[in-house]
């Protein structure tokens, strides 16, 4: 729930013054998939309390929500949907959609990311890179983004303007329906009821996969999970939901008896966090990282032909804005640069935002990445809405304007809807706002429910992460989340770690957090390296998002080493992991004629050995061996000596014709004294 997490607009900040007193596949548009599905979860009303701790005593604060419909789709696993795992999928802002992210950006069977889309397509195109390979995926918009919404009967008792806004503000900031607690709560709701509508996935292993401020909500629900007699009617927690903890107990059928921690991480034990934020610390510790001299911001600048003055008096505003979001709100805009990408143009994010809230409306786009007729979903159709709401009343930035004839659109198909009422908003500024700013002052001031503000969110994450094995992104492009700051953040959580380090992935080693606890004992996090990548690393990397993943999974990375190298002509890319030997695994295929030609289905390793395909002829073989630290290449019987590794592991360059270039390893491959491709890698 950082700002610098979000998309800020002059609403939004207007608010919170307030408050505070200041060229792919085609894919066949329209067609259905088997397997897939999509609808929503009926929430009712929940009755929690926060239990604020007096000086003899404490003071229970009921609230009951207003009945929620969370929007999901399930896209089922490409191979053995029945034993594969689970992945659940969940956005950030809090307020911004995981359809218009996750599943927009690459991850699911069908993509609508612009980098994919291009301009010459029906606007959804088949994603090479779909999760679907390693399993299950389970996308689900949280409370009042996407396609989620409430309903509440009481809001329209008076059909006057004036009524209908006060009411939906109570709803939005008084009525206990937007903090970081309940919206955990309510979306371990969703899944819980998803498992138990789902027999044949019940038991499946369950891999929580968030972004942004996605990792707070992953930390709170995996904390939920594990802890659940704190959360219970008497339990130890300031926030207590008793139902919630009964269906936590009905799901691991423990009686009544709350599941061990150990008992949980049987199912729940792996999670991966894509520049998530996890402790409230992150915004102070890239503040002083942006700051220092001849820091990442520096370097923006100087891509903007400019430099950074650092002018505290820039941000006339600097008493609301930190330092961090004084660079991200001020200074990049400045520079033209978009703060969740910086080697793009300031509207970069917002641009492909813009077109997720417009092809979700779009019946045909729709279909096809849900791979379900929008017709056929329970409680999407006007109908079915009963007094729905969804928005402040405010227009819908990015909402359909084209006739309600145009049965081409939601509007269309199922008639317009009245504000605050809306069929889909991908980003939700209003409900980002209410779960900031929410609950009343007594509750704000002395209960931990910030995520902003409160360690209390980065102690769960370090508490979870005893049972849970995590997956961690280093996106060098993100300035929403900067990588850099991460470790800094979480070791200044010292009433349960001594300290914090980081192995930046390199070619020769996998990245790696290593997170030292109290009695010396070390956790240690998968942390891979996406140099081309910003805050949704999905956009621009989601080869090596996919594969990274998929090698964890599999415990690839326990005992090894991995690398990557990149083939050309065809840029086909080899992912190599050393041990004895090094072993290489084609992940991408180089199709070019008159070149080299590597099947991903005809490949094979055995031995250290990569078998593929040449051309049209035979199979042929090529051998990569790590000899006396040495790593030698045979090709066509010939023997190339690419580098060695000396004893402080920097690489030197040993390949006759090898040189350096932006960094890069750079040798040429010859066949029968003809170049047919060039083996490239980054050096650290």
């Amino acid at each position: 729930m950082m700002v610098r997490t979000v998309r800020w607009t002059w609403l939004t900040l207007v608010i919170s013054l307030m408050m505070l007193g200041v060229g792919p596949a085609h894919a066949g548009v329209g067609d259905t998939r088997p397997g897939a599905e999509a609808g929503f979860v009926k929430l009712d009303p929940i009755k929690y309390k926060f239990v604020i701790p007096l000086k003899k005593d404490s003071l229970d604060v009921p609230f009951t929500t207003t009945e929620s419909r969370i929007f999901y789709t399930f896209q089922p696993a490409d191979k053995s949907p029945e034993t594969a795992p689970l992945f659940v999928f969940l956005n950030g802002g809090p307020g911004a959609a995981t359809t218009a992210n996750f599943f927009a950006n690459n991850t699911a069977p069908y993509s609508i990311n612009l980098g994919a889309v291009g301009k010459d397509t029906a606007g959804v195109v088949k994603n090479p890179h779909s999760w679907t390979s390693m399993g299950n995926l389970l996308y689900i918009d949280p409370s009042q983004s996407g396609f989620s919404y409430n309903v509440s009967d009481e809001i329209f008792s008076d059909p006057e303007y004036g009524s209908v806004l006060k009411k939906l503000w109570t709803e939005y900031w008084n009525a206990g329906n937007f903090n970081a607690f309940i919206d955990a709560d309510q979306l371990l709701r969703v899944i819980l009821t998803f498992l138990a509508k789902h027999p044949e996935l019940a038991q499946r292993e369950v891999v929580m996969v968030g972004e942004s401020y996605g990792g707070v909500r992953v930390s709170t629900i995996l904390h939920m999970l594990m802890n659940s007699a704190d959360y219970d009617t008497n339990g130890s927690s300031f926030f207590r939901d008793p139902g919630m903890a009964s269906m936590i107990r009905t799901h691991f059928k423990t009686g009544d008896k709350a599941p061990s921690p150990e008992v949980v991480s049987k199912q729940f034990d792996r999670q991966v966090l894509v520049q998530p934020q996890l402790s409230s610390y992150q915004d102070e510790e890239q503040g002083k990282l942006y700051w220092a001299k001849d820091s990442v911001i520096d370097d923006v600048a100087k891509a903007a032909k400019t430099t950074f003055s650092r002018s505290k008096a820039k941000c006339w505003w600097f008493a609301v804005l930190t330092k961090n979001t004084c660079v991200l709100m001020v200074y990049l805009k400045d520079y033209g640069r978009d703060r969740y990408d910086w080697a793009q143009r300031l509207d970069y994010s917002d641009d492909q935002d813009a077109y997720s809230n417009k092809a979700m409306r779009d019946v045909r786009i729709l279909t096809t990445m849900l791979g379900v007729k929008p017709q056929d979903i329970p409680m999407l159709k006007k109908s079915e809405r009963g007094n729905a709401y969804h928005t402040m009343g405010f227009p819908v930035i990015g909402d359909d304007e084209r006739p309600t004839q145009d049965t081409t659109t939601l509007k269309g198909v199922f008639g317009s809807l009245d504000a605050p009422d809306s069929y889909y908003v991908s980003w939700n500024e209003v409900a980002y706002a209410a779960s900031s700013m929410n609950l009343g002052s007594v509750v704000r001031s002395r209960l931990p429910i910030s995520p902003d503000k409160d360690p209390l969110f980065g102690d769960m994450f370090l508490e979870n992460l005893k049972y849970v094995r995590t997956f961690l992104t280093d996106a060098k492009r993100d300035l929403v989340i900067f990588s850099d700051a991460m470790a800094p953040a979480l070791a200044r959580h010292t009433g349960l770690v001594k300290g914090v380090s980081t192995r930046e992935e390199n070619w020769y080693e996998t990245g790696r957090m290593s997170v030292t606890w109290k009695d010396d004992t070390t956790t240690h996090i998968r942390w891979p390296l996406y140099r081309d990548a910003g805050h949704a690393v999905a956009m621009t990397m989601p080869d090596k998002l996919l594969v990274d993943v998929n090698d964890w999974i599999d415990g690839q990375d326990a005992g090894w080493s991995r690398r990557h190298l990149e083939w050309n002509p065809g840029n086909a890319r080899l992912a190599a992991w050393k041990s004895d030997d090094v072993r290489l695994r084609l992940t991408r295929p180089a199709v070019k004629s008159g070149s080299l030609l590597l099947l991903p289905a005809k490949a094979k390793t055995f031995a250290g050995v990569l078998t593929f395909r040449h051309g049209k002829k035979a199979a042929a073989l090529r051998r990569v061996s790590l000899q006396r630290e040495h790593l030698v290449a045979t090709v066509d019987g010939r023997r190339i000596r690419l580098m060695s590794v000396a004893g402080n592991g920097q690489a030197r360059l040993t390949a006759p014709g090898a040189r350096t270039l932006n960094n890069r390893l750079d040798v040429d491959i010859f066949e029968a004294n003809t170049p047919v491709g060039r083996l490239v890698e980054r050096l650290p």
